[in-house]
């Protein structure tokens, strides 16, 4: 609340959300506060699910798809890559998870509003960056952790978007607020 004053009357005020977020040590931490504030916004919310495999040609001649089920690669949380499932509204502010064109300024940390959700595209309008005010489409990529401690190549098709109003630390870096509220849920020191 301190960070979002009179949320109901500015949740898609662009100038509102670019100023402004809540800044927190942990991803869990992150994605529970940002399912909050996706609650109290007043429309419908679409979710996608992630498609989730293991990477046949980059591993053993061993068939690792047999091993691990479809559930358990979808828990699986990757630093850098968007979860399983990922639920938007019109007018909630995403992050760029990737750099996707960098000469239209989809890049990884670019802050976006949704403007619309459809089935297969999102339709998003830059709030930072060298392109603000522009409206482009995003869609589903495929995208693999950097490191992995598994011994298979993951996988996951999903939009390379993340919900911040809250934010990690360590991702607000380079972001410019006005704004700021800490939230610390338990001892860091």
């Amino acid at each position: 609340a301190a960070a979002y004053p009179d949320f109901l009357h500015n949740y898609r005020n662009k100038k509102y959300l670019t100023e402004r977020a809540v800044l927190t040590p942990t991803n869990s931490t992150v994605h529970e506060l940002n399912a909050y504030m996706l609650s109290q916004v007043p429309s419908q919310a679409k979710e996608y699910l992630s498609s989730d495999s293991v990477e046949l040609e980059a591993t053993p001649k061993d068939d690792w798809s047999s091993h691990y089920t479809q559930e358990y690669l979808n828990s699986l949380e990757f630093s850098g890559l968007p979860n399983h499932r990922l639920c938007l509204k019109v007018g909630s502010p995403v992050m760029m998870l990737r750099n996707l064109n960098q000469a239209y300024g989809l890049c990884n940390g670019t802050r976006m509003i949704v403007s619309r959700v459809g089935d297969r595209i999102v339709e998003v309008e830059i709030m930072t960056g060298t392109q603000v005010g522009k409206t482009v489409l995003i869609p589903r990529i495929q995208l693999s952790p950097l490191d992995t401690v598994h011994p298979f190549t993951f996988c996951r098709r999903q939009y390379p978007l993340r919900l911040c109003y809250v934010l990690t630390i360590n991702k607000s870096q380079g972001q410019s607020l006005k704004q700021a509220a800490l939230y610390l849920p338990r001892s860091v020191f």
